[in-house]
């Protein structure tokens, strides 16, 4: 049975000036409800308290409701209370279950002479840091810096086989940090297959993984952005996949890249790198 959750607004326009940034930024199809008023809510919230498994929490204090308020919170002076109102029953034994999204502690690696063919099947799941912390160790460089983590990991699977790990950071832009997202780093396990670093990069521009992203901030990141330490003028890495950001500032030894999300599947980007065809 689905529990109700409710905290509504006990002041004037209060779902209004909530979604006042909504209104003004999207057309849609807005839907139709009836004003809710706080004042006459203590016989409403009593018939939902009665016939539904529900929580409910507010800070007035609802004498029809009075048989199911459980908890009262206390703010800071000059403020009122916030009173919890639930007809679910207290359970005393609860149980944790991970996330189907996060992987096992031991995944299966791509091999060195696997291939990636068109029958391959790629795709990509969030895993967790710690994984990733133990791979840097293991496939980046020993002149990278990879003592630092990062807020959000990727990790790509050709046949449910590891191949690729990507991890981001929020609020290293140089650029808007509300536009792009900022990529830590990418690395690849050993192989033999040809332009795989390139293929990391089609994937990291896919719907899925922009999907992943912006379920995970709960905001709509437009793209990556990162960057490349080298005394080179271009990176041959990012070249032609990202974009070479120009700097007002330039810093000796350091390029900016940058890259919008697509519309492509994971498939789709795939089949693009293979036929060397841009984004």
């Amino acid at each position: 049975m689905a529990t109700i959750f409710l905290y509504a607004p006990t002041y004037k326009s209060g779902y209004e000036k909530l979604y006042k940034f909504v209104e003004e930024s999207f057309d849609y199809e807005r839907p139709t409800y009836d004003l809710f008023d706080s004042k006459t809510a203590g016989d409403y919230y009593a018939e939902l308290l009665k016939t539904k498994r529900a929580c409910i929490y507010s800070d007035i204090l609802y004498p029809e409701s009075e048989s199911f308020l459980v908890g009262k919170v206390d703010k800071d002076a000059g403020k009122r209370p916030v009173y919890f109102y639930t007809s679910v029953p207290a359970v005393r034994e609860f149980y944790l279950q991970p996330s189907v999204r996060l992987l096992p502690k031991s995944p299966v690696i791509l091999q060195f002479n696997d291939e990636i063919t068109d029958d391959t099947e790629l795709t990509v799941k969030e895993i967790p840091e710690n994984v990733v912390s133990h791979y840097k160790h293991l496939f980046m460089a020993a002149k990278v810096n990879y003592s630092l983590g990062g807020d959000f990991a990727l990790g790509f699977f050709a046949d449910k086989k590891l191949f690729g790990f990507a991890v981001f950071t929020k609020g290293l832009n140089t650029a808007d940090i509300w536009e792009t997202l900022f990529l830590h780093s990418d690395f690849l396990v050993p192989s033999k297959v040809d332009r795989l670093s390139k293929l990391l990069l089609y994937l990291l521009r896919s719907k899925e993984v922009a999907q992943l992203i912006r379920r995970h901030y709960f905001y709509v990141y437009s793209g990556l952005q990162t960057s490349v330490y080298t005394d080179k003028p271009v990176s041959m890495k990012y070249r032609g996949i990202f974009k070479k950001e120009e700097s007002a500032d330039p810093q000796p030894g350091k390029l900016v890249y940058s890259a919008q999300f697509t519309d492509h599947s994971i498939k789709e980007c795939y089949n693009r790198w293979k036929n060397r065809k841009p984004l």
